[in-house]
């Protein structure tokens, strides 16, 4: 007998907490909610169409309640008993997201890098951009919003771990800060080349 999926709640949404790897909270149908490193709480949906498994993004919570996933969800399982992969169909009736053509970027593409690449790409993805820019429809994101974005990341990232470092010795300061630097740089770079090559 399948292991029954108990519904989530509003508040053990509100009340589930980032941890260091990101976690899934299961609603029943297919339909979780990530729960990514840096707080974001993404709708997600898995289901199988043509013998493959795929995804389908819903957008992010509070934006997206616990009630309009669920009536996505029973839309999207609708089209699947139809005949109809949801993932189409919505892309047809809608403008496509940046999320949306970001997961589809990074599917079609991650058979040409090894495994820890294409999770390291998605985590920056999830983490730093989804929910910043997720929900806009691509065709109507500017460059001076990507701007901003990129700059929000660099001050998070600094107010966390990578520009405060734990006390040194005074004579690895100036060490320490060049490689502070170096990896706010190299993150920032990265998840411009990853934003650029989406759209």
């Amino acid at each position: 007998m399948p292991k029954r999926t108990v519904p989530l709640t509003d508040t053990q949404i509100r009340n589930s907490k980032p941890q260091q790897k990101e976690i899934k909270l299961f609603d029943g149908g297919g339909l979780f909610l990530l729960v990514t490193s840096a707080g974001g709480k993404l709708w997600r949906l898995k289901y199988r169409f043509d013998g493959k498994e795929k995804k389908l993004s819903f957008g992010a919570y509070p934006e997206i309640s616990l009630l309009a996933a669920r009536q996505k969800r029973d839309e999207a399982r609708t089209q699947l008993a139809q005949g109809i992969d949801p993932g189409k169909s919505t892309t047809e009736t809608k403008k496509e997201t940046f999320e949306e053509v970001a997961l589809e970027w990074h599917q079609r593409f991650s058979t040409q890098w090894d495994e820890k690449t294409g999770e390291k790409i998605l985590t920056q993805l999830e983490n730093d951009v989804f929910p910043i820019v997720g929900n806009r429809p691509i065709a109507e994101i500017t460059a001076p919003e990507l701007l901003a974005m990129l700059r929000r990341i660099e001050i998070n990232t600094c107010s966390q771990s990578y520009c405060i470092p734990k006390a040194p010795p005074p004579h690895d300061a100036t060490t320490t800060s060049a490689k502070n630097a170096g990896k706010l740089a190299c993150r920032s770079l990265n998840i411009t080349k990853i934003a650029v090559a989406v759209i």
